[in-house]
Formats: structure tokens, sequence, C-alpha cells
């Protein structure tokens, strides 16, 4: 991802937290969480991200081919990168998370639409 684009999407992330989403009434969605990104290198997109976009590492998880990085975009909002061995595909964008203010009932409303959301643990 060129640096140009990596702005754009980082602008419209700390954007879209504070745009209310259209017919999500009754949903008690606060925001975007995080966004992630394959990465066949977490070294090279580390030093990408904090190098040269300022970007400061949150902290880190997993360890090998499991293992994630955390970018800080603010106190609420970070960029996951996940570790794909070997290359990555041209769909680098793998998972949005939403942040809500109740989990149960941001549950229940998805059951209600028929969509069967996971457990709650």
């Amino acid at each position: 991802m060129n640096t140009l684009k990596s702005l754009v999407l980082l602008s419209s992330l700390n954007l879209l937290s504070a745009v209310p989403l259209p017919g999500a009434a009754g949903l008690p969605i606060r925001g975007i969480a995080h966004v992630a990104f394959q990465s066949s290198n977490l070294d090279v997109s580390r030093a990408h991200y904090t190098g040269m976009l300022g970007f400061e590492q949150a902290f880190e998880v997993g360890e090998g081919d499991a293992a994630a990085l955390y970018l800080k975009i603010n106190d609420d909002q970070f960029v996951k990168l996940l570790k794909v061995p070997g290359a990555t595909d041209d769909n680098r964008l793998v998972e949005v998370a939403l942040e809500v203010g109740d989990v149960a009932v941001t549950h229940a409303l998805l059951r209600g639409q028929g969509l069967a959301p996971t457990a709650i643990t």
C-alpha cells in the first residue's frame, strides 16, 4: 500500500468514527475499533507505519505465523497488521472491528435480523 492510500484510509477511519451509520438506529455502534490488513513481512510493515507515517506501535500479539501487531491511531482506534506466511493476495483488508456500547444488545439485534453471530463468551 503506498503512502497516499495509507493516509487516505487512516483519515477516513477517523472521520467514520464520528459519523452516525445510516440505518443504524437502535444499534449501539460507537465507531470503528480497528481495521486489519495482511502483511507478508511485519518488520517491513512496522517500519512503514512507524517510520514513514509516524504511528506508534501499541502492542504485538502471537508469535511466528500467528503474529499480529497493533498501531495506535488514537486511544480508541488501531490498525492491525496480520502476518500472512508467503505472499499476500490483492484483498489486503481482512477485518473491520466495530466498537459497540453493549455487546449483548448488539448480539440480540443481529439475531433479530436473521443473522447468526457467534456466541458471546
